[in-house]
């Protein structure tokens, strides 16, 4: 999704990270990575694009491999889902991985009605789809599905719902969510996550929020998570010493109405971030 290239600067021009410090958060660096051609800059076809993709995870995946060896936390701000590859190929093998997305980003090129790659991520990091995202850095996948879960899923297509259906992923559609309530879901789904695990991490896609809290985002879908039912919750992955990382991903602020999506930006990192 190319306007979301500009998410990550655009949130530091807002000053998102500067308020974050404000409220006693520590914050060891901020690194800005980039592909070595953008959208902005040259109109770059979709088949050319991927060994920009392929390039810019492999930055990103040597990026948090040094915060890792740092000893500290990393926390990924994106870009478009593609940026997942290169984000969970750094971490120690086995851990659980929460999906949090409106989206099941789990095509492979045979059943993309688009071919678009910020489509394949969960497909590729079970290593299905292309070998360049599949196989970034070795040949076996980076998770089991078993130690994966899906939370406020709302928008796919049938060619990856069937391959997910195929490797039995727990997904939590956002009926679900809605009937029985992100208090009681999130809890089960880090026991689902880190089942015979010590270790998970979270990826979340602003668009798994709804559009009248999140308009900026790369593919809105209406009925998402509100604001007031997942912000609270979201504390509970910082206190725990399971947590190893965290993926905030797909602020688009060419569509952000008056900075809503960048405050709830904000707000998702203190959550998550908050000592």
């Amino acid at each position: 999704m190319r306007a979301c290239e500009a998410g990550p600067e655009a949130l530091v021009q807002a000053h998102v990270f500067e308020r974050l410090k404000k409220r006693d958060i520590a914050i060891d660096a901020i690194e800005l990575l980039y592909p070595d051609q953008r959208a902005k800059d040259k109109n770059i076809p979709l088949a050319e694009s991927l060994p920009l993709i392929r390039d810019f995870n492999m930055q990103l995946y040597n990026a948090v491999k040094k915060a890792l060896q740092k000893k500290t936390f990393p926390i990924i701000v994106g870009g478009d889902h593609s940026i997942a590859v290169g984000t969970w190929n750094a971490f120690p093998k086995p851990f659980g991985l929460i999906w949090i997305d409106a989206h099941m980003d789990a095509h492979t090129p045979q059943t993309s009605p688009s071919g678009a790659y910020h489509g394949m991520p969960v497909a590729a990091l079970f290593g299905r789809g292309l070998p360049e995202m599949a196989q970034l850095v070795r040949k076996e996948p980076v998770l089991q599905p078993e130690n994966f879960a899906y939370i406020g899923v709302r928008s796919y297509e049938s060619g990856e719902a069937a391959l997910i259906k195929q490797l039995n992923v727990k997904t939590y559609f956002m009926d679900e969510v809605k009937k029985r309530g992100l208090s009681t879901i999130i809890p089960e789904a880090i026991a689902h996550v880190t089942r015979h695990l010590s270790h998970y991490g979270v990826s979340c896609d602003l668009d798994a929020f709804d559009p009248s809290i999140a308009p900026g985002v790369g593919s809105p879908e209406p009925g998402g998570i509100g604001g007031q039912a997942m912000l609270p919750l979201l504390a509970q992955f910082g206190k725990d010493p399971r947590f190893i990382g965290f993926e905030l991903v797909e602020y688009n602020p060419e569509r952000d109405e008056n900075h809503k999506t960048a405050e709830l930006a904000y707000e998702i990192l203190k959550q998550v971030m908050k000592p």
